[in-house]
């Protein structure tokens, strides 16, 4: 079971720390953008959010399908 949990963390773990990172930008720039009301910042919230997204789906496909 450790094994399993050390090659999984080996294998993912810079990935889920990625994704965490995203997430915590993406937190950040709405945060941001509903105490300053600024459309820029929500604007750039927007596209990090969606370009992740973009990233991931292709790095998903890539992995499983080629």
């Amino acid at each position: 079971m450790l094994s399993w949990l050390l090659s999984f963390l080996a294998q993912w773990g810079l990935v889920l720390l990625l994704i965490g990172l995203w997430a915590g930008i993406c937190l950040k720039l709405g945060e941001m953008a509903e105490n300053t009301g600024s459309e820029v910042v929500s604007a750039a919230g927007w596209v990090v959010f969606v370009g992740g997204l973009v990233i991931l789906g292709w790095w998903v496909w890539r992995s499983f399908f080629g």
